[in-house]
């Protein structure tokens, strides 16, 4: 009996240290040239790593072409449809997470070039970066402690739209599991919304039959 208790002790303590510790993400895209994206997470203080990257390369018969390696083994990302429907984001996991994470930093660089036309290159700058400032004020304000950098650059040498971001952010093992069950729970019960309905879609000319 003893030694049961302290097995369930020692587990309660095992899953409370899981939670309590963090995982950090940091993502990772570059945009016209090299057009690569990755992700690595860290967990337990860097002790397990795990990283997910692609590259997106256009063949000679113009098609686009993704090739993706999960911690460098190649892996065929299946194309599904309609996979980011608004259904399948649940709001409040997704508010959850946005209370929860810590980010870390941002940053969000953009280089346009116009050849032909160098003032319109300059006004193409001073657009985006009045937009990127925006969005970095609104950043600024629902996470504070971030270090947030924006950047426009021009280039008048040739044509040209490059786009480099990169992200880092941080979050507790149990809050991932609090935001997975809640959008696990608001799923089941659109899913039951939705069956019900379909029940008493089919239900209702039944009943307006047996009426007459």
């Amino acid at each position: 009996m003893f030694e049961w208790l302290i097995g369930v002790c020692a587990v309660s303590f095992a899953l409370f240290l899981l939670c309590q510790s963090r995982m950090e993400m940091a993502l990772r895209a570059h945009i016209g040239g090299e057009n690569t994206f990755s992700a690595s997470a860290y967990f337990l203080g860097g002790a397990v790593r795990h990283k997910f990257e692609g590259s997106v390369v256009r063949g000679e018969d113009g098609r686009l072409s993704i090739t993706t390696a999960f911690n460098g083994n190649p892996v065929k990302v299946k194309r599904r449809e309609n996979i980011f429907k608004r259904e399948m984001v649940s709001p409040a996991a997704r508010d959850l997470f946005i209370r929860r994470v810590d980010l870390e930093s941002l940053g969000f660089s953009m280089t346009i070039g116009i050849a032909s036309d160098a003032a319109i290159t300059a006004q193409l700058c001073g657009l985006a970066l009045t937009v990127l400032e925006s969005a970095a004020g609104i950043v600024r304000i629902l996470k504070p402690n971030a270090r947030v950098l924006m950047r426009s650059a021009p280039n008048f040498r040739e044509d040209c739209l490059r786009i480099r971001f990169s992200c880092i952010f941080r979050i507790k093992i149990g809050h991932i599991i609090l935001i997975a069950a809640r959008a696990a729970i608001d799923i089941a019960k659109g899913a039951i919304a939705a069956w019900l309905t379909r029940l008493k879609a089919l239900c209702a000319p039944r009943w307006k039959t047996s009426k007459t």
